[in-house]
């Protein structure tokens, strides 16, 4: 295997690490510190078996639903919930743009699934972008830095090509 490839591996590795403790993290303060229930009042019903809360983080459809689903004056402050919040997806490239400072702009969507996933890179680091055509899958781990009702815009982004 390639060294740069080795890197990049590594990297991955290292970043997915992170975002399974951030998530754990996350869990145990919405549980102990009341941002989500553990259970809801529908699951408090002893003839229902209880449903076991989910250590992974949220998907993408899983936060534009919850942005939309939100009160018009509540939208703001259920999407900042999301804000630093590490996530690793894999999407397919709809487009590609170069921005002034030389990086590369790139919008993401999940077929089938409503909105875009939006993100800049280095050229430098992902080279192959020059000659990515539409729906090239690739697995993205970002920090989200802003989520609407139809878009997340993810920060400090790396890339792996299926």
């Amino acid at each position: 295997m390639p060294k740069e490839s080795e890197e990049l591996h590594c990297s991955l590795l290292t970043r997915l690490v992170a975002v399974t403790v951030n998530c754990l993290i996350g869990f145990i303060a919405r549980c102990f510190c009341g941002k989500r229930p553990l259970m809801s009042a529908e699951s408090s019903d002893p003839s229902k078996p209880k449903q076991a809360p989910s250590l992974s983080p949220p998907t993408f459809a899983e936060i534009v639903k919850e942005v939309n689903d939100a009160p018009l004056m509540q939208a703001a402050a259920v999407s900042s919930r999301f804000k630093d919040l590490p996530v690793l997806w894999t999407a397919n490239i709809a487009a590609i743009s170069k921005t002034p400072r030389g990086n590369v702009r790139l919008t993401l969507h999940s077929p089938g699934k409503p909105g875009i996933i939006l993100c800049e890179v280095q050229l430098k680091k992902y080279g192959q972008l020059l000659y990515a055509r539409k729906e090239t899958r690739v697995t993205v781990l970002g920090t989200i830095d802003r989520a609407s009702e139809n878009s997340v815009t993810l920060k400090q982004v790396e890339l792996a090509f299926d």
